[in-house]
C-alpha cells in the first residue's frame, strides 16, 4: 500500500489542506509525487483542496486510508529519513574501511542535522535555505503576475492592504463595548470558511449555541433572532435545513466555549495540535489566562504574558490568529476619527505583538446602527487605511459598502442578541 497516496486519500477527505504544510515534494517516491504535485498546484489556484474523484479521474489512484492525515506525514517524514540513513550508509561503511573515523562522523553528524530537522523541525533555519525560498516564492509571484494572498478577510478593501491573514500574523480586533465586535469577527470567520479555510472559534462569553446559531445565519441570511425564537418563514426554515445538511461537504468549523476556569493559551495550543484549523478566532481574547501565570502577576503583566503566548503560538503553528480586544474607557466608539494605538485596554501589548490591528467603530451620521468603521492602523509592511461595512440583520449582511455608493441605506439593525 503506497504511504504517499494513503497521505493524499485521507488529507482529500477532511477537505482540510493544513496537514499538506507539513509535508514537501521529496518526502514522496517517484509514482506518488505527481499525485502530490496535482493536489498542490489544485489548492493555489483554486483555494480548495481536489476530490477524491477528480483525482480518480486525472489519473491518481488512492490508497484506503484509516488515520488522519498527520499520522501519515509523520510516517512520511519518518520513511524519507530512513531511506537518507539507508543511501548514506555505504559511505559511512567506506570511511569505516578506510580507517577514517573523522570522514565517518561528518556524514552522522549531516545526517543527524538532516534527520532531527525532518522529523523535530526546528525554529531555526539558515540565509541560504530560506533565500532559496524566496527566491521559488518570488518566481511564483512574478509568473503569476499577482502576490500570494492569505486567507481573505472578506472585506475587498482591507485584503488588498493586508493580502489578506498569513500563517504567523496576531490580529488584534478592537473596539468598545457593544460596538459589534463579535459580529465582526465572525464574519471575518465565515469569509474564510466561504474560501475553502477551515475555521475554530473560540469565546470567552458567547455559548456554543449562540456562536452556531449566528454562523448559521450568515450562511442562510436569516435573522438569528428569528431562528432562536423559532419564527422564521418557511422559505428561510427550508434554506436553513437544506444549509445544516450540506455542511458535511464543507470545511470544518470547531467551536470552544468551555468555562472561563479553564480558559488559558493552553486551550490555543490544544486546538491546533488536535484539529490543525487553518486561522483560529478568539471572542473577548483579553478574558484568557496566560500559560505560564505567577502567583504575583498584576493584571498588565497578565495581559502581557498572555497576548506574547498567543503571538508565539501564531508563529509556532505558522497559523494566523484573531483576538477581539476592547479599547479602555477614554476611547468614544461613536467617534469621528479612529482611535490611536495604545487604546487597548489590560496592556500595550496588544498593539506591541499584533500583526494588525483593526479598530471597530460605529457608522457615520445618521447610519450609526447599520454601519461600521473599521480603521487598519497598524499592518505588517502594507498600507494602513480605512472602510465602511453594512451592520445589518433583515437579512443579516455585513459587505463592505463601495466609496462611491451613496449613503442610501436603510436601518435595518434590530437585534437583541
Amino acid at each position: 500500500m503506497s504511504l504517499g497516496m494513503q497521505f493524499i486519500q485521507s488529507l482529500v477527505s477532511t477537505t482540510n489542506p493544513a496537514p499538506l504544510r507539513d509535508v514537501r515534494e521529496e518526502f514522496f517516491v517517484k509514482h506518488e509525487k505527481s499525485a502530490f504535485r496535482f493536489v498542490r498546484d489544485h489548492l493555489r489556484r483554486h483555494s480548495v483542496l481536489p476530490t477524491a474523484e477528480t483525482l480518480r479521474e486525472n489519473g491518481h489512484r488512492l490508497s484506503r486510508s484509516v488515520e488522519p492525515a498527520g499520522y501519515y506525514a509523520g510516517k512520511l517524514r519518518e520513511r524519507y529519513v530512513y531511506s537518507l540513513i539507508s543511501e548514506r550508509n555505504q559511505d559511512i561503511a567506506a570511511a569505516m574501511r578506510r580507517k577514517d573515523p573523522a570522514e565517518a562522523l561528518t556524514v552522522i553528524r549531516e545526517l543527524a542535522a538532516l534527520g532531527g530537522h525532518v522529523l523535530e523541525p526546528e525554529s531555526f533555519s539558515t540565509l541560504e535555505l530560506e533565500g532559496a525560498e524566496l527566491l521559488a516564492d518570488y518566481e511564483r509571484v512574478k509568473e503569476n503576475g499577482e502576490p500570494d494572498m492569505g486567507i481573505p478577510f472578506g472585506y475587498p478593501t482591507l485584503d488588498e492592504m493586508t493580502l489578506g491573514m498569513q500563517g504567523g500574523d496576531l490580529i488584534v480586533l478592537a473596539g468598545r463595548p457593544n460596538v459589534g465586535k463579535s459580529w465582526i469577527m465572525l464574519a471575518m470567520a465565515y469569509h474564510a470558511w466561504c474560501a475553502g479555510k477551515s475555521v475554530a472559534i473560540l469565546s470567552m462569553e458567547m455559548t456554543q449555541k449562540q456562536m452556531v446559531r449566528r454562523f448559521v445565519s450568515f450562511i442562510t441570511g436569516a435573522n438569528p433572532n428569528l431562528i432562536r425564537q423559532g419564527t422564521l418563514s418557511t422559505w428561510a426554515e427550508r434554506l436553513m435545513r437544506g444549509a445544516v445538511r450540506g455542511l458535511r461537504r464543507r470545511p470544518p468549523v470547531w467551536f470552544n466555549s468551555s468555562d472561563m476556569k479553564h480558559k488559558s493559551t493552553l486551550l490555543v495550543e490544544k486546538v491546533f495540535s488536535e484539529h490543525s484549523p487553518d486561522v483560529l478566532f478568539i471572542d473577548s481574547a483579553y478574558r484568557l489566562q496566560p500559560a505560564e501565570a505567577r502567583g504575583n502577576m498584576s493584571g498588565w503583566e497578565r495581559q502581557s504574558a498572555m497576548v506574547g503566548e498567543l503571538k508565539q503560538n501564531a508563529i509556532h503553528f505558522d497559523r494566523p490568529i484573531v483576538a477581539v480586544n476592547q479599547y479602555n474607557r477614554s476611547v468614544n466608539s461613536k467617534s469621528g476619527s479612529a482611535a490611536e494605538l495604545g487604546s487597548s485596554s489590560g496592556s500595550d501589548s496588544w498593539e506591541q505583538d499584533s500583526s494588525m490591528f483593526i479598530g471597530v467603530r460605529h457608522g457615520p451620521p445618521p447610519f450609526e446602527d447599520s454601519s461600521r468603521i473599521l480603521d487598519l492602523t497598524k499592518d505588517r509592511e502594507g498600507p494602513l487605511g480605512t472602510l465602511r461595512v453594512n451592520f445589518g440583520f433583515a437579512p443579516v449582511d455585513f459587505s463592505e459598502i463601495p466609496e462611491d455608493e451613496q449613503f442610501s441605506m436603510d436601518d435595518d439593525s434590530e437585534w437583541s442578541e
